[in-house]
């Protein structure tokens, strides 16, 4: 039995030698059910005054408090090393890859903080990592498998933009 994990479609892991093939767990999605939970995803290197925003509302907040940060680490395989780290941050909201936004349930208030990102420059951001660069090497339906991926990742941004609709 192959259980689900929270990387995305196409990374290459230990767990997925020849590129994950599965949809990613939206975590934010899946914790924003609990009526009573703050819930964020946050991108220091592309919005610090979104990151410490969503810290002080997390603090406030009379209940359970999730932030979930997009932070590159040494395995995903940084062209240039991790002195790169703020601009994969940066780009990773920018290409659409990693939305953010903060949901105070309390208030019924969703509040998407990067509202126009590039798609096009999606596949851009993928290839500034080995973990997804390596795809073509290893797995024939490379191409197939990221072009899923940032399906996906337009379907979840226009959910994203779909709460912010609703109050």
């Amino acid at each position: 039995m192959v259980k689900p994990k929270s990387s995305n479609r196409g990374a290459i892991a230990k767990f997925a030698s020849v590129g994950k093939n599965t949809t990613k767990k939206d975590l934010a999605r899946i914790a924003m059910c609990y009526p009573n939970a703050y819930v964020a995803q946050i991108s220091l290197g592309a919005n610090m005054n979104q990151t410490i925003q969503a810290f002080v509302e997390a603090e406030n907040h009379d209940g359970p408090s999730i932030i979930i940060a997009y932070s590159p680490c040494i395995s995903h395989g940084i062209k240039g090393g991790m002195a790169n780290s703020s601009e994969q941050e940066k780009l990773a909201v920018k290409s659409g890859y990693f939305p953010i936004f903060r949901y105070n349930p309390k208030e019924s208030k969703f509040t998407l903080d990067f509202k126009e990102p590039d798609f096009n420059t999606f596949h851009d951001f993928l290839n500034t990592q080995n973990r997804f660069s390596m795809l073509s090497k290893v797995n024939e339906n490379s191409e197939e498998i990221l072009n899923k991926l940032k399906e996906e990742a337009i379907n979840r941004f226009n959910y994203y933009k779909s709460l912010e609709k609703i109050e």
